[in-house]
């Protein structure tokens, strides 16, 4: 599954735990790509998705994976709408985006 489907370069990734549930170890998956055109060519900018993944596989043997990122052209906003947490276990998962976050921007100034 792709939680950053066009063709650009990925320049930076980072990997946090976010929680365990009674499914597993969840964890933000982050990457920044640039854009390019459809034959390559670069754009300038760059797009940041976020997804939460586990190591469950689905019935059709791919990894878990649930998309955070609503505008990855703009970076944010990110949407919990497709995940059942509460309480405790969501903020964990906003403390781990946050640091996913940060761990992005760090490498991108870098």
């Amino acid at each position: 599954m792709s939680i950053a489907a066009h063709p650009g370069a990925i320049t930076a990734t980072t990997y946090v735990f976010a929680a365990t549930t009674d499914t597993g170890d969840w964890y933000v998956l982050g990457l920044d790509r640039e854009y390019v055109h459809d034959d390559g060519s670069p754009v300038g900018e760059r797009s940041r998705s976020l997804a939460l993944t586990n190591s469950a596989r689905t019935t059709d043997g791919s990894v878990a994976m649930i998309p955070l990122s609503v505008a990855v052209s703009e970076r944010l906003p990110i949407s919990w709408d497709a995940v059942s947490w509460t309480g405790d276990t969501l903020a964990a998962g906003k403390r781990a985006v946050d640091r996913a976050i940060s761990c992005l921007d760090g490498r991108s100034r870098g």
